[in-house]
């Protein structure tokens, strides 16, 4: 539908597209408009534009911004950028960049190529059309070549050798729509901004053996491969020691290295970052600057190729002193590996690295505990959540930038505690719930067109919705996520046998549950097959009756307790057709070709959902914490364990603080900066496991809500209580952000009970529980 209350901004823009192009494959373009601005105009101008893929705008040589818009065809998001002041008096050349990706990936759907743009101010107005300029980038490399991942799109070739080539104009046959008759709305959340460049250093260097058979076709290849001499930094550089860059006097290779084969230098970016790379450097015409990116050193290097991963690109050198940013995609990682050749005569390296691009939420949320460990696993829990953040959540930044329903239930609880903001996991949450299909099966990631899809994950959705209404109380929210939610459950119901949900059978659907042995799914459910898997009727029913509250919200309190009494026989027939009394344990599978198999995950979603009767559940909370044969869950699922335990109260609570004490704080000391996708950090998945992973961040939710002990039992925190757990802390601090305002705590163990502080917004009623013996809460505003 056409969002004619947002289209007017566009005025006369046409989307435009050059037809002689067609729809190609990895195409930059520029589009050149001018505009004209009289005495006192233009001051409060600002940039409408909406585009596929991704647009960069300059304007009068200024690099301004630029953004990726996460769409569905055919609708499009479009951002307004203020650009009165790059503007001037008189004439001024505004250049719009546009990255055509043209192929689908797991953050990407492909429509009409092509963008619309309005520049509109008082005394100001020009619109994308018969008076716009165009010509293809001659500097990048178009059409195929190696894909980052199979996940994300392409790395990139950059030529700056090559002339731009001319402008042309746009004419009559490359006109499309005006605005008025395309589904256009705002983005809903801030753009992402981009800071400054991150200080870097150089700590690693030396010169190349000769160019290998990878070297033309494909530089991740030979950046792994190629033969590497390491040398001291005296041995490469005219300088001494190694200087912080950015530098403007800049670091000089010797002779003697320019004279080698190649050269090459690590620089370390000091932590993991997320950003666009940018490099000033002075070189002769035609050096090849291959550059690496990566999260470590493990092979020392920097990992560029893994697994038919490809996480390097090429930069072909003009003559002199050059900058260069890629600002059409995202890198991350905590070094760079910059590989030199063709330098015949000089090579100063001025500044290589990122410039750190981060969705611009503020870090209202605090915690501080007398264990200074859960204090650093909470900062980079947070740290790690920031730097999934962008245009969406995304599960990791640097291999592949996607957006899991899985992932994103545990990015937002933690955020709710570290930002307490609710537009980006609604926007984040509305752009996944586009994703539902004929089938009653949410799209595997969004914006996208996957294969394959995880039957669960469209659970831990609707798990998500809930969380929102609780911890946010956004009833509009609510009532947009009802109708996708009402259309899993009903498809879901339809598919019910003996009042338990089978696997979907098929190629499509993947029964993946946990990167744990035997949950990992990888074969498929065949045609005529019925198998029946706890996990997925466990987390159907914790859909239901998550589900339920979203429709009691709606008022919709005749489905809500429907769902309810569904979800109360799913959990009885689980108890019934899983539990083995000998086992003490409920087993993981049922059915046609179901392997004998027990693991921690299915015992934590039996007791989330209701599942085990009473009188079993502290024994079965007591096996979650001590050793057992028992398939262990990972980082990614560890939250319904840890959660399950805690909802025993202090019987294990404190086991559970220092199960995550020692699980994340074993990275720390490691070296982490951000927390990785499973224990074995970059070793996994054949050496593309990933070290920034948005899934950990999970303490950051975790410490909030039962060490400092705040937790919503009213919609938006409008009645809340304050309960910590026995964590094995003396004392703790904290702030939890909620709609109405901070909620401030402090306690101190004593030996007769906690004693502390609540401060509260005045429209949130606070409860303790009797574990204080002394609290003194305070209501303001």
């Amino acid at each position: 539908m056409t969002q004619n209350k947002h289209v007017s901004s566009f005025g006369d823009a046409r989307w435009i597209w050059p037809s002689s192009l067609g729809r190609p494959v990895n195409h930059t373009l520029e589009f050149r408009q001018t505009v004209v601005c009289g005495p006192g105009a233009g001051a409060d101008a600002r940039l409408f534009i909406a585009a596929d893929t991704v647009y960069a705008i300059w304007i009068n040589g200024e690099f301004i911004d630029s953004g990726r818009c996460p769409d569905v065809p055919p609708e499009r998001t479009f951002d307004a950028i203020p650009v009165g002041a790059a503007l001037k008096r008189g004439r001024n050349e505004v250049v719009v960049g546009l990255y055509v990706q043209g192929v689908g990936s797991f953050q990407h759907l492909p429509g009409d190529p092509g963008l619309i743009f309005a520049i509109r101010g008082r005394g100001v107005a020009a619109f994308s059309g018969l008076g716009t300029s165009w010509r293809t980038s001659a500097n990048y490399r178009a059409g195929e070549m190696p894909r980052i991942s199979s996940q994300l799109g392409f790395s990139f070739e950059y030529d700056a050798s090559r002339d731009p080539g001319p402008w042309r104009k746009i004419g009559a046959k490359d006109l499309g729509p005006y605005a008025a008759a395309m589904s256009l709305a705002p983005r809903p959340i801030a753009r992402t901004a981009i800071g400054e460049p991150v200080d870097v250093r150089i700590v690693a260097q030396g010169l190349l053996g000769p160019a290998g058979d990878d070297y033309q076709a494909s530089p991740s290849r030979a950046m792994q491969h190629d033969p590497m001499a390491a040398r001291t930094f005296d041995k490469i550089f005219v300088a001494p020691a190694a200087p912080e860059l950015p530098s403007e006097d800049g670091l000089a290779v010797k002779a003697g290295a320019l004279a080698e084969d190649g050269f090459y230098m690590v620089v370390d970016l000091g932590r993991e970052e997320a950003g666009f790379a940018t490099f000033d450097f002075e070189a002769d015409a035609g050096t090849v600057v291959d550059i690496g990116h990566g999260e470590h050193l493990n092979d020392l290097r920097v990992r560029a190729f893994v697994g038919n991963r490809n996480f390097a690109s090429r930069y072909i050198c003009r003559e002199g002193r050059q900058t260069f940013t890629h600002i059409y995609r995202r890198m991350a990682g905590r070094y760079l590996q910059l590989n030199v050749r063709n330098a015949k005569t000089r090579f100063t390296l001025h500044y290589a690295g990122l410039l750190p691009a981060l969705y611009p939420v503020v870090e209202s949320g605090a915690f501080a505990a007398s264990d200074r460990v859960l204090d650093a696993i909470h900062s980079t829990a947070v740290r790690t959540l920031r730097l999934c953040m962008h245009e969406h959540y995304e599960d990791c930044p640097w291999r592949e930038q996607a957006m899991y329903a899985n992932d994103s239930r545990n990015q937002a609880l933690a955020g709710y505690y570290a930002f307490g903001e609710g537009a980006f996991p609604a926007a984040a949450l509305t752009l996944l719930g586009k994703g539902l299909k004929p089938d009653g099966w949410l799209e595997m990631c969004m914006p996208a067109s996957i294969a394959i899809t995880i039957p669960s994950f469209t659970f831990a959705w609707i798990l998500a919705v809930g969380d929102h209404w609780m911890h946010r109380g956004d009833r509009a929210f609510a009532k947009r996520a009802l109708p996708i939610v009402r259309a899993v459950i009903e498809a879901r119901e339809r598919e019910l046998l003996d009042g338990l949900l089978p696997c979907p059978p098929g190629q499509r659907y993947w029964q993946f549950y946990d990167w744990a042995p035997g949950l990992e799914g990888h074969e498929r459910i065949q045609p005529g097959e019925v198998r029946y898997d706890a996990p997925l009727n466990l987390f159907f029913a914790m859909a239901l009756r998550a589900g339920a509250t979203v429709a009691a919200a709606c008022g919709s309190r005749g489905e809500a307790a429907r769902w309810n009494a569904l979800a109360d026989s799913v959990a009885r027939l689980v108890h019934r057709k899983y539990w083995v009394p000998v086992a003490k344990a409920y087993h993981t599978y049922a059915g046609d070709r179901a392997p004998e198999h027990i693991c921690e995950l299915t015992q934590a979603l039996a007791l989330l959902s209701g599942a085990v009767p009473a009188a079993l559940r502290d024994m079965l909370r007591q096996r979650l914490v001590e050793p057992t044969s028992w398939v262990e869950t990972t980082l990614s699922q560890s939250l319904y364990k840890y959660e399950s335990v805690l909802g025993g109260g202090d019987a294990h609570s404190r086991a559970v603080v220092e199960a995550v004490a020692a699980e994340w704080g074993a990275m720390l000391r490691k070296g982490a900066t951000s927390f990785w996708e499973t224990r074995l950090g970059g070793e996994d998945f054949d050496g593309g496991g990933s070290q920034c992973h948005g899934w950990s961040a999970t303490p950051a939710y975790l410490f909030g809500a039962y060490v400092l002990g705040v937790r919503p039992l009213e919609p938006g925190f409008a009645a809340f209580r304050v309960e910590p757990l026995d964590s094995g802390q003396e004392s703790a601090s904290g702030t939890v952000p909620t709609p109405h305002g901070p909620i401030a705590v402090a306690w101190r163990r004593t030996a007769r009970g906690y004693e502390g502080t609540v401060t509260h917004p005045a429209a949130c009623r606070c409860e303790t529980t009797a574990n204080f013996k002394r609290i003194a809460t305070k209501a303001i505003g």
